[in-house]
């Protein structure tokens, strides 16, 4: 990015970060959806996951302020989306009923077509180009 930066420009690395709903919902979903999951996952996902912090950053850190996507959805919708990570679809080859039996596992703990507040925190680092 350097390379073709001018001088006083700004750089954002961003991407979401864990969802939260409620206590009872997230130790829910991280023991039915997450831990299957947990040796399906590239390398590089780490790298999100700590905000980017462990990467060499070359630029005048900017402090930013936090965000969050929040979202009313229903269960149906946020195993949807979880369904589109690299680890799930990985996942979905050895055990293609994986999205079936989470959504089962949780709707107890959900609520049977209920919407609910899903939280998307944003990982933020941001930064610019001093010459």
């Amino acid at each position: 990015a350097k390379r073709v930066m001018k001088p006083g420009a700004v750089i954002a690395a961003w991407g979401y970060t864990r969802h939260h709903v409620t206590p009872e919902i997230d130790a829910a979903f991280e023991e039915h959806f997450l831990a299957p999951l947990k040796p399906h996952w590239p390398p590089q996902n780490a790298k999100l996951w700590t905000g980017y912090r462990d990467e060499a950053f070359p630029f005048t850190p900017i402090e930013a302020p936090q965000f969050a996507i929040e979202r009313p959805w229903t269960l149906a919708q946020l195993i949807e989306y979880a369904g589109t990570w690299s680890a799930t679809r990985r996942y979905l080859e050895v055990a293609p009923d994986f999205l079936e039996r989470t959504h089962a596992a949780m709707e107890p703990v959900w609520g049977k077509g209920e919407r609910r507040t899903v939280s998307l925190p944003l990982s933020l680092r941001c930064g610019r180009h001093s010459p």
